[in-house]
């Protein structure tokens, strides 16, 4: 798949943006620091996941002086279903309220929203998948399996389902053992979609890591939040104490290791994103050979904490992703993106983008 077209109004500095068309590789967006560069592709991001890469807040998203903000955008089918006709997703978003549709359908969701476009991106904060809290790596596992394992969304769902009505027991000082079965049988299979994937994942992550931290070891565990051994439904039963359910799937973690060493506390800033990088373009390359179409990627200030070697790296990998590109950069064109001559150059400048 590959976004096609592009509607924003009333995100951020972009109060009004009239249709943008895209290519299907390679879109370049140029620009000064605090000009819009970043809020274009964080429209992007948003219609396809329906929440931001830079707040929760949904006031701060709305220009100053508007009511809500909208955006559309065009999707094209690839791949198996590349003779399937283009669909427009839209999203308008209030203060209070989010409505999402696709075509005329209204979705109820944003689990419902996902599975119609799929988005990753690289930014600053991408950093965090390293040393951040273990939810953010749990946040990057079940993006790639959700995309991949068609079971997946409804594993998931229950899973919440239970878990939440287990906790709100426990709030009650209730006894949570009847939700212990049901959460039991929703997380152990949880637990298998998820080490399944990253088994999947492991070549494409470890490919992507030769390329960008060459002559050292990338090593990953799946940490499943409770002792396989003995079961989640008997760690479940020992553990029917306090406000919150403290074993299972919710509570599981991506170890991340570099040359035998926890990455979080030895890899330096520029090997952080790097390492960011290795497991993103390592999610895509996997989504792409599994489902046989495209992914999109945004790329927003990628020469931050990177050196000129590590830069080269960075390109040579976002060559091989193969993905519909969409990457900020300061300033003017940049030869130094993969297939730059093929793509196309937009400008912003005071939230006014135009086609270069």
């Amino acid at each position: 798949m590959h976004l096609s077209r592009l509607e924003v109004q009333g995100l951020r500095c972009l109060r009004e943006v009239p249709e943008l068309e895209f290519h299907a590789t390679l879109n370049l967006i140029t620009g000064a620091n605090a000009a819009g560069k970043t809020t274009l592709l964080e429209a992007i991001d948003l219609l396809a996941r329906g929440r931001s890469f830079r707040t929760d807040k949904a006031r701060e998203l709305i220009t100053q002086g508007e009511t809500h903000y909208l955006i559309r955008g065009q999707v094209q089918p690839e791949g198996a279903k590349e003779e399937a006709p283009p669909f427009w997703l839209s999203q308008q978003r209030t203060a209070d309220s989010l409505e999402l549709r696709c075509g005329q359908e209204t979705l109820k969701g944003l689990a419902d929203l996902a599975p119609r476009l799929a988005v990753q991106s690289i930014h600053p904060d991408s950093q965090a998948l390293v040393h951040g809290a273990p939810a953010r790596r749990r946040s990057w596992l079940d993006w790639g399996v959700f995309h991949v394992e068609p079971e997946y969304r409804s594993t998931w769902a229950s899973y919440q389902r239970a878990l939440k009505q287990r906790n709100a027991a426990l709030k009650a000082q209730q006894n949570p053992q009847a939700w212990n079965a049901p959460l039991a049988e929703a997380g152990t299979l949880m637990d298998e979609q998820r080490d399944r994937y990253l088994a999947e994942a492991r070549d494409s992550i470890e490919g992507f890591a030769q390329i960008l931290l060459p002559g050292q070891q990338l090593e990953f565990a799946y940490r499943p939040g409770f002792d396989r051994e003995t079961g989640l439904f008997e760690a479940l039963n020992k553990s029917q104490s306090g406000i919150a359910t403290d074993v299972g799937p919710h509570r599981a973690d991506v170890e991340l290791m570099l040359d035998g060493m926890p990455a979080a506390r030895c890899a330096s800033r520029g090997q952080t994103k790097l390492l960011a990088g290795c497991l993103l373009l390592g999610q895509i390359a996997l989504f792409q050979e599994i489902r046989g179409e495209r992914c999109i990627l945004l790329v927003d200030d990628l020469a931050a904490e990177l050196d000129a070697s590590h830069m080269e790296r960075m390109m040579e990998a976002l060559a091989a992703c193969e993905a519909q590109l969409f990457a900020s950069c300061v300033g003017g064109p940049s030869g130094a993106f993969p297939m730059a001559s093929e793509g196309r150059m937009f400008h912003v400048e005071q939230g006014i983008i135009s086609l270069t």
